[in-house]
């Protein structure tokens, strides 16, 4: 995955800084800085059909060099970028811009930058010796180029710096073609590749300490063993541009590849294998105690691994958000569809309490908590069938006939009416002695 690199190369004449993305067999973005201790840039004044005009002349860079971040740009490629930028010079579509095009992943610009940026239109682009030189109309009736000319007016040293795609491949220093007497022969050095194209040449500010923020983005750049497969197939589909430059013209790809990262991290996906830490060599058995081993120093990742670290923390956070959503709706509607294919009976309500609205929570809280579809199905079922069977009982209960009080009493009729009343005897009717009568007794 390329990143953003600066840093500077010393010259005879001026301090190259250079602020690159590499790939071994990717696209790449090549920014140089070229920040003299007192300028690249001069202004000159000359007449055309009577008219002045205000002429710019910049040194953009010296070739043939290793930098000091370890990159190499021989005579020729930069001889290529030049005759391929000569369509873009005489069409008008060769300028500079007050820094650079924004690239980053939540702000970017088009690769050529923004129209209200550009503040000078190069007429030429040539190479005495080893050093590439321009010469450029400065646009004074824009407002970028009264900001170029106010700097450059006041002996501002304003940067010059290379904005340009291109590919490297790392080689040993001692196989680099017309690189004499290496530091270190065995040394791997970035080749850039014929294929390096400039875009723009833009002034910028000249940072105090760019060799370090050089340093600290080669290190971790991302090497093609630890790249996520998905990028480095979005970055073979995309040959010539960075991960930048796809999801700013490619977005809908970008945006896939991203969520498929985003869902395989959410599904807790395999551990690539990492090669195991080396066994420290033991201790002599005389040796005198030694301090502990001081620990080597985490050095910050870069901005734009932090920024895809973020991206796809940010994107599994979302996308296990959306799963969530949708599982309790799913199993919210195997409760309801459930409940309604039922058709429970009713329970009226005991005061303020709702009952079927109390069991519609119940049952949903029950699907929603099951450890899968399945078992809520189960719960849901259990549920709605005991429900089903003590509002079933209840129903009964209310619907029973009224049973007479000698059913009760077990089919003994017992009298009825008003017993506690005392007996009225008929007249004339004397119930002892008709019975002793019946009897035969005296």
């Amino acid at each position: 995955m390329p990143q953003m690199n600066r840093s500077p190369c010393t010259t005879s004449l001026s301090r190259l800084l250079l602020r690159e993305s590499v790939t071994t067999e990717h696209g790449m973005r090549l920014t140089e800085h070229l920040g003299p201790d007192r300028g690249n840039a001069s202004l000159r004044e000359e007449k055309r059909g009577g008219e002045t005009v205000t002429l710019v002349d910049v040194t953009v860079a010296t070739a043939g060099r290793v930098n000091r971040n370890r990159r190499y740009y021989s005579r020729e490629v930069w001889a290529g970028a030049i005759a391929a930028a000569q369509d873009d010079i005489a069409a008008g579509k060769f300028w500079g811009l007050l820094e650079h095009p924004k690239d980053g992943w939540d702000d970017w610009d088009p690769l050529k930058g923004r129209l209200e940026a550009i503040w000078v239109i190069y007429e030429k682009l040539w190479l005495d010796g080893d050093t590439v030189k321009a010469t450029g109309v400065l646009i004074d009736d824009h407002a970028a180029g009264q900001t170029m000319r106010a700097l450059l007016k006041k002996k501002v040293a304003v940067g010059i710096s290379s904005n340009g795609t291109g590919s490297g491949q790392y080689l040993p220093a001692k196989e680099i073609p017309g690189l004499t007497d290496p530091v270190d022969p065995e040394e791997l050095i970035a080749v850039i590749q014929p294929d390096f194209r400039l875009l723009t040449i833009d002034a910028v500010s000249d940072p105090s300490d760019l060799s370090g923020t050089a340093r600290q983005k080669e290190t971790h750049r991302p090497k093609e063993g630890t790249m996520h497969p998905k990028l480095k197939a979005l970055l073979e589909k995309f040959s010539g541009l960075t991960l930048e430059q796809i999801k700013a013209q490619h977005q809908a790809e970008y945006t896939a590849a991203m969520v498929a990262i985003a869902e395989e991290v959410a599904q807790g996906p395999n551990t690539p294998p990492t090669n195991p830490a080396p066994t420290p060599a033991p201790a002599p058995a005389n040796s005198a105690p030694s301090s502990p081993p001081v620990p080597a120093p985490q050095v910050p990742a870069s901005q734009a691994e932090s920024t895809l670290e973020n991206t796809v923390l940010g994107l599994t956070t979302e996308l296990q958000r959306e799963r969530q959503e949708k599982q309790v709706e799913r199993r919210t509607n195997i409760a309801i569809t459930a409940l309604e294919a039922a058709q429970l009976p009713r329970a009226p309500k005991v005061g303020e309490l709702d009952l079927d609205a109390r069991f519609r929570e119940q049952l949903i809280n029950a699907s929603v908590t099951a450890r899968d579809d399945a078992e809520a199905k189960a719960l849901v079922e259990q549920m709605i069938g005991e429900r089903a069977a003590l509002m079933g009982a209840a129903q009964q209960r209310g619907q029973r006939p009224q049973e007479s009080a000698s059913q009760r009493a077990g089919g003994v009729s017992l009298p009825t009416g008003n017993n506690s009343a005392p007996s009225r005897q008929l007249e004339g009717h004397n119930p002892v002695a008709s019975a002793r009568g019946f009897l035969n007794l005296k």
